[in-house]
């Protein structure tokens, strides 16, 4: 008998929280592909408010841009983290890794993590794997066809 197909057993949804609809567009084509389900927010108090009001354990995880227009996504973050919310937060930069807020913002618990632009699909994979369970990426690394976020906030690209 044939191992019958894996199913994803719980729902798993992840806050996007970044000011650059084609960013969304972008990350929400990965999410799709492996069947993980997304809301979106544009600005920290919005990314705040829908936290606020969803059940608790709700999102499994928030992308959160480091540079979001007035509130950034650092202090949202540490907003998020002084009401007590335990979702793990991946910060999404185009900033230099050596920065020292960024650095900073890691090693405090600010962020779990941190995702540099540019990447690609493989990169995405990777560093969201820990937070969401059940998943296979899609395909081989490096798919060539895929879009790319790239540094500068406003554009992407394709690889």
């Amino acid at each position: 008998m044939a191992n019958p197909p894996l199913y994803k057993m719980e729902k798993e949804i992840i806050l996007v929280v970044d000011d650059v609809p084609a960013n969304h567009e972008i990350i929400q084509s990965f999410l799709d592909d492996i069947g993980v389900s997304y809301e979106s927010a544009f600005d920290g108090m919005m990314a705040i408010t829908m936290h606020n009001t969803a059940p608790d354990d709700y999102y499994s995880l928030i992308l959160m841009d480091v540079n979001l227009p007035g509130m950034n996504g650092l202090t949202t973050a540490l907003k998020l983290r002084s009401m007590g919310v335990r979702t793990p937060i991946l910060g999404v930069t185009a900033a230099d890794k050596d920065a020292r807020s960024i650095r900073s913002a890691k090693s405090n618990g600010i962020f779990d993590n941190m995702l540099f632009k540019p990447f690609n699909s493989s990169e995405f994979y990777a560093a969201i794997s820990p937070y969401i369970k059940c998943f296979s990426p899609p395909g081989e690394s490096g798919d060539s066809s895929r879009p790319m976020i790239s540094k500068g906030e406003k554009q992407f690209r394709k690889i």
